[in-house]
């Protein structure tokens, strides 16, 4: 999420925008550079959600712990959860229903409405799904539900990360590199303050 949050910064102009970590790392096995457009498209969508002053929060939790993810997933504790939260217009139900299907869009006359289409389709080659929680005129969060991983493994220290004296304490880190298999691998490290 750091590596997204400063990307994110780059299009979230005239918007308030939060972090919100888990409290412990959260694993799952997917490409890390899908799952980044993923949360682009998603951030790019709460922007134009949003009056310029509006708040984006971008957060990573257990599903299990997420009421409205306990509801709509069954084995919600399989999940991880990737989520990005706006407070702007909201989703009516008319359009919740086709707004993963290509070429729909809301936003009259821009947009290709390509962006959420495309996301879907890398979020379920994951095994995962995207779910939306939103009402017309009360904000939105779209949350990206991934299977946590089932292989048990580590990266080694640096590899594909930001060496430690460089890390800050409570931010979570995004270490990206290849399994034995071979298979591109995704960790989120936290690093906690120990010093008081």
């Amino acid at each position: 999420l750091r590596r997204f949050r400063d990307d994110a910064g780059g299009i979230l102009w005239e918007r308030r925008m939060k972090v919100e970590l888990p409290a412990a790392a959260l694993k799952v096995r997917a490409d890390a550079d899908q799952l980044s457009q993923v949360l682009l498209n998603l951030a790019a969508n709460a922007r134009n959600a949003t009056r310029a002053g509006g708040t984006v929060t971008i957060g990573a939790a257990p599903a299990v712990s997420i009421p409205f993810l306990r509801e709509q997933l069954p084995e919600a504790e399989r999940f991880a959860a990737l989520y990005v939260r706006d407070n702007g217009c909201g989703i009516s139900a008319e359009a919740k229903e086709r707004i993963f299907e290509p070429f729909f869009t809301t936003r009259n006359g821009s947009g290709t409405g390509l962006g959420l289409a495309v996301s879907w389709r890398i979020v379920t080659q994951h095994g995962g799904r995207i779910l939306i929680d939103s009402e017309a005129g009360s904000g939105s969060t779209f949350y990206v539900a991934l299977p946590h991983s089932t292989i048990d493994w580590s990266l080694p220290e640096g590899v594909g990360s930001i060496p430690i004296e460089e890390r800050n304490p409570g931010e979570l880190t995004e270490i990206t590199g290849r399994l034995p298999d071979g298979t591109l691998a995704t960790e989120w490290r936290q690093e906690l303050d120990t010093s008081t």
